[in-house]
């Protein structure tokens, strides 16, 4: 999902407070009651120009796909993600997209927010890119296939004040991702160094209320760019 966790995220991306069992709504980082909606703001940035768009999340309910039950978020893209609310966290464990019949399961669970939500606190998944692009190779979508980065996250705050266009939220956590790969360039032995990084916001009984995320290069054979998720607003 970006997720961003652009998409997300987010996506990706989310959490609860340190409790094993399940926190109230009205301290949930990463609520998922079925009906609410968050609308974002998504400003894109990269050497080919700047794209404004919009992002709409709304939890779906419970679904049951064997012995399981999964909390289901979608998106107005068309995605599916498919949830459970864990004693050491929030996990994602699968995925669907517009033209996928069933879900399609992680390799492994990733979390979204790990517990204990205290500064310090690690994990560590895979990711894909999402803005990178060879210009002069016209392959671009192949290499956001193909690329997976192992990011590193981690709770760096959890007393942050955040200002957006849905008002302003206390006592916001916030989580950062981070990561470098070398991608070797089509018929060469050169590579390009790309660094990735990613704070996400996260305020208490709202979730996330902000993301940005950029992929940098020094390289003239590959570009990056940057996103910046803001939420515009939240329905109960």
């Amino acid at each position: 999902m970006m997720s961003p966790r652009l998409l997300v995220s987010a996506g990706t991306a989310c959490l609860v407070l340190a409790a094993c069992t399940e926190d109230p709504p009205s301290q949930s980082y990463f609520p998922l009651q079925e009906g609410l909606s968050w609308h974002y703001r998504v400003d894109s940035k990269t050497p080919a120009g700047r794209r404004i768009s919009e992002l709409v999340i709304t939890n779906a309910g419970t679904q049951q796909i064997g012995d399981e039950t999964y909390h289901v978020r979608k998106t107005n893209t068309g995605n599916l993600y498919y949830l459970q609310r864990r004693e050491d966290g929030i996990v994602r464990l699968a995925k669907r997209t517009l033209v996928q019949r069933a879900p399609q399961f992680d390799k492994s669970p990733r979390f979204v927010i790990k517990q204990p939500h205290v500064a310090g606190t690690r994990w560590r998944h895979e990711v894909k890119p999402y803005l990178l692009a060879r210009p002069q190779q016209n392959d671009s979508d192949e290499i956001r296939r193909q690329v997976a980065i192992e990011m590193e996250w981690e709770i760096i705050a959890t007393d942050e004040a955040v200002e957006t266009a849905a008002g302003r939220f206390e006592r916001c956590l916030l989580v950062r991702g981070s990561s470098g790969v070398s991608l070797r360039r089509p018929l060469s032995i050169a590579a390009d160094e790309v660094t990735f990084t990613t704070f996400e916001w996260y305020a208490p009984g709202v979730g996330l209320v902000r993301l940005e995320h950029s992929e940098d290069v020094d390289s003239n054979q590959t570009t990056g760019g940057s996103i910046k998720l803001e939420l515009q607003s939240f329905h109960r």
